[in-house]
């Protein structure tokens, strides 16, 4: 079985892509789940649209591709362009992002996806959004809508940005015109949250007319699904949220309900007594503070609608959004009071992905998460509540190894115990090193921006220029910086970054514009009470405690950081690993077994010999 039995897109297809294709077929058969760790460069996106859109269609199936990140649905969207165009086979395709982010109204970008959903609700029932009054009168559709659907199905697939200008130019929801499309859609390309989010999915698939067992799904860049559903799990209060809801309430003249929430903030204050950094706290010690707690909650809800149809954001409804979340079970669950050294903040956190993908996986025609750092499988599999029977799969890098030297160099560490004043001075060193002997752009990343600033003073970077990423980038600041570090690709730049931050995930630059990466240190999880509660869960439930809730997911973050360099078949880069640890054999054991590291601490001959040839 080779391309030609599916819907690939190109006339060229790499040996990878074929094997891909045909286990992917054969799964997709039998109805089993797959888990992929396929590097950058294989071309997994067409590898997998090519036998998942054949089978969805033959078998009147609905193909979910699910990723992170809206550049990711330009590729997926003008890959399904291909394959029309190709095999001249009709079929529809929605493309969807956050309903926030498709909304035409002015402001929302500042609201928080609670009060989105909220405000959406009530300018839909209070009939004060021109774009959602647009779509229909008297129960059916208008000439505008219709005219409209019927010109996006004629041009499919679009990319979302063209539907969404498209309903703004005549005044339609894109979001709604979007789920019109999704009814009757062979594809529909979307974040995580349609499916993974409870909430949102009941919505969605109410108006799809639907059923999961109809739902093939790729879910792409899937690293990233654990930290997701943890976050969709989790809620928090803070003593500013409480403080600005009283002051909202007193506004609006609710005064005895005001009073009752300053009720509630005098309580945490005195809970957070004493409390210098952090406790874990029982869900009891929070709702005995509050003498009536359901009829709290309702009350603020109530209040929150009122409030909305004044404004866009209500302090009160996230108050009451976190009283019902706190109120929720104990399993697979941790909750902490924080003193941050501004305020508390009462935290409830969820520790089990698994909780919200499990049964959609179970329910599913079947499932497939890829990714390019998804090592090791067996790890994703049991975090994301995949069956046994699920296949595991890893594919190795399809780029040339003479293109590519990876080094590990154990001559430094960040770990908690080693850090100094000399030993910033020590990694500064190595980094002089690194830079003086690798040409051109260097990106480095560190743990934190507490070790990059403090290791950065002592580095002396030559004639190379650097540049700093700064905490909370914006869109445009991003680009802005990326654009004036790739100017710098001749005489040679350092760009300074962080693992978890804009630039350790998400760029491309090709191979003109970087010649190496080194990541910093072990970017592992403060080791506070929630990593504990995490690494004592996973071990009652794997037996693999430590590795599933702090070594692995450090990994992953340095495999996604050094992947900035080698992009595509001509690049061409050094990738350095820059910690003692990550020569031990437990974190060695979880790097991708294809590479080939250098461990030495001796590495100017290496890179001198890399670049000689």
């Amino acid at each position: 079985m080779g391309g030609e039995n599916f819907y690939f897109p190109y006339e060229k297809i790499r040996p990878v892509q074929a094997e891909m294709m045909e286990e992917i077929g054969d799964a997709l058969e039998k109805h089993c789940h797959m888990v992929i760790h396929a590097p950058t460069g294989i071309g997994k996106t067409a590898a997998v649209l090519g036998p998942a859109l054949k089978h969805a269609i033959s078998h009147k199936a609905v193909l979910f591709f699910l990723t992170s990140r809206h550049t990711q649905h330009r590729i997926v969207i003008d890959t399904l362009k291909e394959i029309k165009e190709k095999f001249k086979i009709d079929f529809t395709v929605s493309d969807m992002i956050g309903k926030r982010a498709m909304c035409s109204q002015k402001g929302i970008e500042k609201l928080g996806p609670s009060d989105f959903f909220d405000y959406c609700k009530v300018m839909r029932e209070e009939n004060r959004c021109s774009h959602f009054i647009n779509l229909r009168a008297k129960g059916k559709m208008t000439p505008e809508a219709a005219e409209l659907i019927v010109r996006l199905k004629f041009s499919n697939p679009n990319h979302v940005e063209d539907l969404v200008r498209e309903c703004k130019n005549v005044g339609l929801c894109p979001y709604e015109i979007a789920l019109i499309l999704s009814r009757e859609a062979n594809v529909v390309v979307a974040d995580y949250s349609y499916l993974f989010n409870p909430v949102i999915r009941d919505i969605f698939f109410s108006k799809l007319n639907k059923g999961l067992d109809q739902a093939i799904i790729i879910v792409d860049e899937a690293h990233n699904l654990p930290g997701r559903l943890r976050e969709t799990l989790s809620d928090a209060l803070g003593t500013i949220t409480l403080s600005s809801a009283v002051r909202e309430l007193k506004l609006f003249n609710m005064n005895e309900l005001a009073e009752k929430v300053a009720e509630v903030l005098e309580g945490l204050n005195h809970l957070g007594f004493g409390v210098k950094n952090e406790r874990i706290v029982k869900k009891s010690e929070f709702v005995d503070l509050i003498d009536d707690y359901g009829l709290l909650q309702t009350e603020l809800e109530a209040a929150a609608i009122t409030i909305r149809q004044a404004k866009q954001r209500s302090w009160s409804g996230s108050v009451a959004k976190f009283l019902g979340n706190w109120n929720g079970p104990d399993e697979g669950f941790v909750r902490v009071l924080k003193n941050t050294g501004k305020m508390l903040v009462l935290s409830y956190r969820g520790l089990d992905p698994g909780m919200l993908s499990r049964d959609i996986i179970d329910k599913s025609y079947a499932t497939v998460a890829m990714s390019g750092t998804l090592t090791p499988t067996a790890m994703f599999k049991d975090v994301l509540g995949f069956p046994d029977n699920t296949r595991l799969l890893e594919y190795g890098s399809p780029f040339p190894e003479e293109n590519r030297l990876s080094m590990i160099l154990p001559i430094t560490s960040t770990r908690f115990t080693s850090r100094s004043e000399d030993e910033y001075k020590r990694i500064a060193l190595v980094c002089d090193e690194l830079i003086s002997n690798i040409p051109g752009n260097l990106a480095i990343f560190f743990p934190s921006y507490l070790l990059r600033d403090e290791i950065a003073r002592h580095i002396e970077p030559g004639h190379k220029k650097m540049f700093y990423e700064k905490r909370g980038m914006g869109k445009e600041g991003k680009q802005a910086l990326l654009e004036a570090f790739k100017k710098e690709a001749k005489s040679g730049a350092i760009l300074l970054g962080v693992v978890r931050g804009s630039f350790g995930e998400g760029i491309d630059l090709p191979g003109d514009f970087l010649n190496g990466v080194v990541v910093v240190g072990l970017p592992l999880a403060v080791p506070d009470a929630e990593t504990k509660a995490l690494i004592d869960y996973f071990q009652a439930r794997y037996n693999k405690g430590i590795e599933y809730g702090y070594i692995f997911p450090a990994i992953t973050l340095a495999l996604q950081s050094a992947g900035r360099c080698i992009r595509s078949e001509q690049d061409r880069g050094v990738v350095v690993f820059l910690d003692e640890r990550y020569a031990y054999p437990r974190y060695m054991g979880c790097f991708p077994r294809d590479r080939g590291y250098v461990v030495t601490r001796d590495f100017v001959p290496y890179i001198e010999d890399f670049f000689r040839k």
